[in-house]
């Protein structure tokens, strides 16, 4: 489907929204799709799989083009910026998930086949490859903290704590496989993954959990159940903090956005899979942006969609 820069008007009226009214609290308010841009191919704003998602210091969305093996670059309002090649060598085919922008506009991709973290500079050089990880890891997704510490969620349920060079720090097993992360203003860590809910038995039970871990990696609080139900987990795929403490988690399988205030406690969710321009085809990432703007990209469609949350 094809699509770019289109604004839409229409209030989207999801289970958990509310009734609309704007002179009620932001629980009862709707999120707004208020634009999409994207579609499939291999020309400059065009997408071969998106996935990794982040702002950067002036509010450029930056987007992992992974079948295209590079980074783009939009406005806040979907125009293409620039982009740069994931490669350092010609023959290199990375597969990246996980991106990362920290306040001077470095940029952190999360790769496997090499399982690295791969830095680039403002000015959108490569700089280094941080290597210290298994080799058989499928996915490795970033964040950084407010001290500029980067943090690695991988598929081996590792979170590691690295400095601003690419030294480890310490690490902390969160779960099974960590999918998402992101870390707030205080530096708390949110993760999202599997869990064994039945770990005393030979055969392992995923379930779904978001977790909240300080920067030193001691638990804080989970949250959420497995199920079908408004507010419960199936496949969580990422994890965005809002400036404010509100938390945002994509559950890919269900096509659902769901959102929770800074105690945890149940706001809503919203979003639907299906052919039509508002809803999800294969929903992946999620960065949450000023005045309630929230981005997803969708691997499936090849577009980034843009909603504006209250």
């Amino acid at each position: 489907m094809r699509y770019w820069g289109v604004a839409v008007a229409a209030m989207l009226l999801f289970a958990g929204c509310g009734d609309g009214d704007s002179t009620t609290g932001p629980e009862t308010q709707n999120p707004v799709l208020e634009l999409r841009w994207g579609f499939e191919g291999r020309q400059a704003g065009e997408f071969d799989g998106p996935y990794g998602i982040d702002l950067g210091p002036g509010g450029e969305v930056y987007v992992v083009d992974v079948g295209n093996v590079r980074v783009q670059v939009f406005s806040d309002q979907g125009v293409f910026q620039r982009q740069w090649t994931l490669r350092t060598s010609p023959t290199e085919q990375p597969f990246a998930d996980g991106l990362a922008v920290d306040g001077s506009g470095r940029c952190y991709v999360g790769t496997a086949f090499p399982a690295v973290v791969r830095v680039f500079s403002a000015e959108d050089a490569w700089v280094d490859d941080w290597t210290d990880f298994p080799p058989s890891l499928a996915s490795i997704d970033v964040a950084v903290g407010p001290d500029s510490s980067v943090f690695v969620g991988s598929s081996d349920g590792l979170v590691r704590r690295l400095d601003p060079a690419g030294n480890p720090l310490f690490d902390w097993t969160a779960m099974l496989h960590v999918d998402g992360i992101d870390v707030d203003a205080s530096g708390n860590v949110f993760a999202v993954g599997a869990v064994d809910v039945n770990p005393d038995s030979v055969q392992v039970v995923e379930e779904e959990r978001l977790f909240k871990y300080d920067g030193q990696g001691n638990l804080l609080a989970s949250w959420g159940a497995h199920g079908t139900l408004v507010g419960q987990f199936q496949d969580l795929t990422d994890v965005a903090v809002r400036a404010d403490g509100h938390v945002f988690v994509m559950d890919n399988l269900r096509g659902r956005i769901i959102q929770f205030d800074p105690n945890g406690i149940f706001v809503r969710e919203f979003g639907a899979k299906g052919v039509a321009p508002e809803e999800f085809g294969a929903p992946w990432r999620l960065a949450a942006g000023p005045a309630g703007a929230l981005y997803v990209t969708d691997r499936q469609k090849d577009q980034v969609l843009k909603f504006r949350v209250p």
